[in-house]
């Protein structure tokens, strides 16, 4: 026992300290220790080979580490049997991984498998069962959250909280974790003060578990910075829009420095730089985002190595679009190809990361005025989509809209209609008739509309109307919100072209 506490502690070390390479060779030995001594089927080995999967995809070695994975599964199960609650825990962790890979669709038969385990009659007198069960519904919830999903993902959060109570009580650790997951649920929702109520009481319960100063109060401080980043950017000035600004910066700031602090160069630290970047990049603040990037390049460079990797590339598409925005379009263009080259090469043409490349680096050509070309690049990224989701995913219609904008902006509103109104279609049959997103699009629909050679002002009043409705009642925002001044001034547009002068007059004085 002893000598495993000093394995642990060593590797505790090196990972926390950011020396991979040599918690990856500490690993490795005691592995092939473990094999010689108790051959290739035995929990330690499971143990050491999971460990050594994690160290890995730490690394970026994920093809490595979900090799790992798999044998640490296959082992608990001629170990134990499939329906032991060891084999459910390898699942859980396998599925972990997949999620943190971006394969959800992978993930969610695992976690379904584990929780068929969990329920059994035979593990239900376990004292751990109750929990086990609370965590593998909080991992549903996560991937019902990413599909979008967000009523399964509500009741599926509120179960393991449910549960979670009753086992181990609200103040909790595992108990806030759930709080964090239910705010993220109410965040890609848009239900800010929800989500920042769930914050609170999980930073509540943190501090009172861990002190002040501990990686999980940094983890939900940097939770409340994202959501006041996001409340700033959608609220606008008229909405005291400064203030959030001002507490998102506080939160990231905060978290990033307790980061620092217990973590080193973890990827914890990497995600709070991008999204404190993402705050100042809304916020016009250019060359403090440039700073906060190189950091970024300089931690992953440290950490996957100066050549080409998936990570790397993701981060010079950012770099890319962030010099796009700005109008230094020859260094976006290089970026754009390197990270294209790179993601091609690694992942291959088919892979989602080179789609949404394609759609990046298309909004850098229709920013120079380059339509044709960034239709060509987005229907390629568009195709790569449908392949993997399917026609009916949210992210498929993102691509349509934007394929119909370059269409439209090329004066041929014939052949964008009809996209619109796929994403129109996709959009409501995921979100609803009254989100966001489907204002978005029946706004640039109607605009759209205008620039048709044969333009139906009614058609485009109908739509105004609609996306102004869903703004104020959806958003929660009020008639001096800048969006909402637009939607106001095309309907005046429309009202005047059809000769309703009384209601143009009323709609320009209010936008005014």
């Amino acid at each position: 026992e002893a000598v495993d506490e000093f394995w642990s502690i060593a590797v505790d070390l090196c990972v926390d300290g950011g020396n991979l390479a040599e918690a990856q060779q500490i690993i490795e030995s005691r592995v092939d220790a473990d094999q010689r001594v108790f051959g290739e089927w035995h929990p330690d080995v499971a143990h050491g080979s999971a460990t050594l999967a994690g160290v890995y995809s730490l690394q970026g070695k994920m093809a490595e580490a979900e090799r790992l994975f798999e044998k640490a599964l296959r082992i608990k199960r001629r170990c134990f049997g499939h329906d032991h609650l060891e084999s459910a825990a390898a699942l859980d962790i396998l599925a972990d991984f997949l999620v943190k890979d971006g394969r959800d669709a992978e993930a969610e038969p695992l976690l379904v498998e584990s929780l068929r385990i969990r329920r059994l009659p035979s593990n239900s007198s376990n004292v751990t069962s109750g929990m086990g069960v609370a965590t593998c519904l909080r991992s549903l919830a996560v991937i019902y959250r990413n599909y979008e999903m967000y009523a399964e993902a509500e009741s599926l959060i509120h179960e393991a909280m449910t549960i979670q109570s009753e086992e181990v009580g609200a103040n909790h650790p595992e108990y806030a974790q759930s709080l964090n997951v239910l705010g993220n649920i109410y965040v890609k929702q848009r239900k800010f003060a929800e989500a920042e109520a769930q914050y609170e009481k999980a930073l509540r319960t943190w501090k009172q578990n861990c002190g002040d100063d501990h990686p999980e109060v940094a983890f939900t401080l940097n939770k409340l910075g994202v959501l006041f980043s996001n409340e700033s950017y959608l609220l606008g000035a008229p909405f005291g829009a400064q203030g959030n600004v001002e507490a998102a910066e506080w939160h990231l700031q905060e978290a990033l420095k307790m980061f620092g602090r217990h973590l080193g160069n973890h990827p914890a630290v990497v995600q709070c730089l991008r999204d404190l970047a993402s705050l100042y990049v809304r916020n016009g603040r250019y060359a403090d985002t440039k700073s906060l990037y190189e950091q970024i390049l300089m931690i992953e460079q440290q950490r996957f190595g100066i050549g080409d990797h998936p990570v790397i590339a993701r981060t010079l598409n950012v770099i890319a679009s962030l010099y796009s925005v700005q109008g230094k379009y020859s260094d976006a263009e290089r970026r754009f190809a390197e990270a294209l080259r790179i993601q091609k090469q690694l992942l291959g043409s088919e892979h989602i990361d080179v789609a949404y490349i394609l759609l990046d680096y298309g909004l850098h050509l229709g920013r120079q005025g380059k339509h044709a070309d960034a239709q060509l690049r987005i229907a390629e990224g568009l195709g790569i989509l449908r392949r993997h989701f399917g026609n009916h995913h949210p992210r498929v219609a993102l691509f349509l809209r934007q394929l119909a904008v370059e269409i439209t902006n090329q004066g041929n509103f014939t052949a964008a209609e009809p996209l619109f109104e796929e994403a129109l279609m996709i959009q409501k049959q995921n979100f609803g008739n009254d989100h966001p997103e489907v204002a978005v699009t029946l706004n640039h629909l109607a605009q759209a509309h205008f620039s048709a050679e044969y333009v139906s002002f009614s058609r485009c009043e109908a739509l105004e109307e609609e996306c102004l409705r869903i703004r104020i009642q959806k958003m929660q925002l009020s008639s001096d919100y800048p969006g909402i001044a637009e939607n106001l001034s095309n309907l005046a547009r429309a009202y005047m072209k059809q000769g309703k002068y009384a209601a143009a007059e009323s709609h320009i004085a209010e936008a005014l």
